[in-house]
């Protein structure tokens, strides 16, 4: 799909055609995305020390700098998820995505050296 392969100003039907598929390529992409990715981020958060430790009955204690406890001995024994943090919301791992989405979109339509 070069696009801009024609310099002499001639449009043909090759060329509308890797247009037009181009675009509802990137339209498709960007809806799938914006589907998926919130869904992804709210089960990420969902692995969360705070949900993990609740899920344990358990409560969490931010100002300790994090840490799950149980109100009557104390200590409270938690499966903690490790590299949650990554998956959440505020998480790289999104990020990593959507920038690799964009970046392959943006070679996709770059002219390619000869």
């Amino acid at each position: 799909m070069e696009l801009k392969k024609h310099k002499k100003g001639k449009i043909s039907t090759k060329t509308v055609t890797a247009a037009i598929l181009t675009i509802i390529t990137i339209v498709i992409l960007f809806s799938v995305y914006s589907e998926l990715v919130p869904e992804a981020q709210d089960a990420g958060t969902q692995l969360n020390d705070t949900n993990t430790c609740k899920t344990a009955g358990c409560t969490w204690n931010e100002t300790s700098g994090g840490s799950c406890y149980n109100a009557l001995n104390g200590s409270c024994d938690y499966n903690r998820v490790p590299l949650n943090s990554l998956f959440g919301t505020g998480g790289i791992i999104f990020l990593i995505i959507m920038v690799a989405l964009l970046i392959t979109i943006v070679l996709k339509i770059m002219p390619k050296k000869k």
